[in-house]
């Protein structure tokens, strides 16, 4: 009877011994250093390997708590949180306390073993000792790059394509996080289309696929650059201007897999460049005012005064002496060249039919007055012009025809030009191309004559649009510009 029971005794030990038998078989198996590790935290088998890298016995390992082996605080509640929450962890860097006192730098990773009944973990450690100089080496490194990346204006960023087509930040210095409002950490967990505003997300899409497209095609430079200026949204919601020089980052292949790129903050450049504009448009706007009021007073006052002379002139009696009839008639001659030379400079300054009738009739006008000045002759054709513009548009296009004109009179030594204006349903379209002598740009800037291009181009820009001029010493000039076709005030309000 008595052996019976001590039988019995036995037997519900037996799953418990197989356990920890099968236990120790895996862990010796195991070539690295391993412990296995219950819910508690204590430890329960421990192999040859992980005994030799904390010099302990194999057998004094078994029943110790691993917080009593982890040399910093932080690093056990780290495991014990990551067990008890996701039962497993990986790639943790740990100082465990040999028996001697001194610590060793591990790699650590466990994952659970399922048992009958209860749990256990199967902890895996890697020395990193022999490499921990080269570590803090590297550590160090990294931290000095990273306080000098932030020093810069400049934020340096990286990028990685992801399969959805999206592109996720992977790397953002300090300086413009910052200028987001958030921590370049932040950054990390967001998408460039959430980083932009709506309207720069369109355009550094546009600007990412054409250069994918180019890309590989030869001639093609696979190490270029290319800058845009986007806005990127505060956390607050409110834009910040940056202009970003970018290129791709490429796999061994040369295959592009993200973008690298600086960017730096123009909100306040952007700021000042939309004050210069908006004073430079109310110097255009007063200076074409003052040339109204000019043009007017001219032909209203000048003129009439001149014509209110010659007539006098016509009413004196016919009986004057010879000399003195000769007389007359060559002051009526020269009153008459002198209210020419007014109508034209009533043209010259502001055509009262560009404010009355609108810009054909104002273009076919000054182009007879241009041919009878210079000899030059206008080939126009247009498209379109029959309607009614905004005033400022329509006063950008005569003035860069004029100043157009002016250039070939001056200096193009042709007898005809090439006037071309198309207007579609969003732009007008210019061209003045003449085969002339033309010029090279970098001479005519070192000159400083090159202030009729630089109005154009300002008023182009005023408007909205741009302007471009293309010479060719001895081939000739072209002026190419595009506006908004926009329609009269009254016309837009009346819509």
């Amino acid at each position: 009877m008595a052996a019976s029971q001590v039988t019995q005794r036995r037997q519900p030990n037996r799953p418990t011994e197989r356990r920890g038998d099968s236990l120790r078989s895996l862990l010796r198996s195991l070539p690295i250093p391993a412990l296995a590790v219950s819910p508690e935290g204590r430890i329960v088998a421990a192999n040859t390997a992980v005994s030799r890298l904390l010099a302990y016995g194999q057998r004094d390992l078994p029943g110790r708590q691993l917080r009593d082996l982890c040399a910093d605080k932080a690093g056990w509640l780290f495991i014990e949180r990551r067990l008890q929450r996701e039962r497993s962890f990986k790639d943790r860097r740990l100082r465990l306390c040999r028996k001697d006192g001194s610590h060793v730098e591990c790699l650590a990773a466990a994952s659970p073993i399922e048992q009958v009944g209860d749990r256990t973990w199967l902890c895996l450690f890697s020395n990193l000792t022999p490499y921990a100089e080269r570590i803090r080496e590297l550590e160090t490194a990294s931290q000095r790059l990273g306080h000098f990346v932030n020093m810069e204006k400049d934020s340096l960023w990286t990028s990685e394509f992801q399969p959805d087509g999206s592109v996720r930040v992977t790397y953002m210095s300090e300086p413009i996080a910052n200028a987001m409002g958030y921590t370049a950490e932040q950054l990390k967990s967001m998408t460039l289309d959430e980083m932009l505003m709506p309207s720069s997300a369109k355009v550094g899409a546009e600007s990412y696929r054409r250069q994918l497209r180019i890309d590989g095609r030869p001639g093609i430079d696979p190490a270029r650059s290319w800058t845009i200026e986007l806005e990127l949204r505060h956390k607050d919601g409110h834009p910040v201007w940056v202009e970003t020089k970018s290129t791709f980052m490429r796999d061994k292949q040369g295959k592009p897999i993200g973008i690298i790129g600086f960017t730096r903050d123009i909100t306040e450049r952007r700021r000042y460049e939309e004050q210069l504009k908006a004073l430079s448009s109310s110097l255009v706007e007063m200076q074409e005012t003052e040339r109204r009021h000019i043009a007017r007073e001219l032909h209203d006052q000048i003129g009439q005064s001149l014509t209110g002379i010659r007539m006098l002139l016509g009413m004196l009696p016919e009986g004057l002496p010879r000399n003195g009839a000769g007389n007359v008639r060559e002051i009526q001659c020269v009153i008459d060249d002198i209210m020419t030379r007014v109508k034209d400079l009533c043209l010259e300054l502001r055509p009262s039919t560009l404010d009355d009738l609108g810009l054909l009739p104002t273009l076919l006008r000054h182009f007879q007055s241009y041919k009878t000045q210079t000899g030059v002759t206008v080939h126009f054709k247009q498209k379109g012009l029959e309607k009614r513009f905004d005033p400022a548009i329509e006063t950008a296009v005569f003035r860069i025809v004029q100043e157009s004109l002016t250039n070939v009179a001056r200096h193009a030594k042709v007898s005809d030009v090439n006037v071309r204006i198309i207007v579609t349903r969003k732009k007008i379209a210019l061209q003045i191309e003449d085969n002339g002598q033309g010029f090279v740009h970098e001479r005519m800037y070192a000159r400083s004559n090159a202030t009729g291009t630089v109005g154009m181009q300002e008023r182009a820009s005023l408007v909205g649009g741009h302007l471009s001029v293309e010479s060719v010493p001895g081939v000739g000039t072209r002026v190419i510009a595009e506006l908004p076709a926009r329609g009269p005030v009254e016309a837009r309000t009346g819509e």
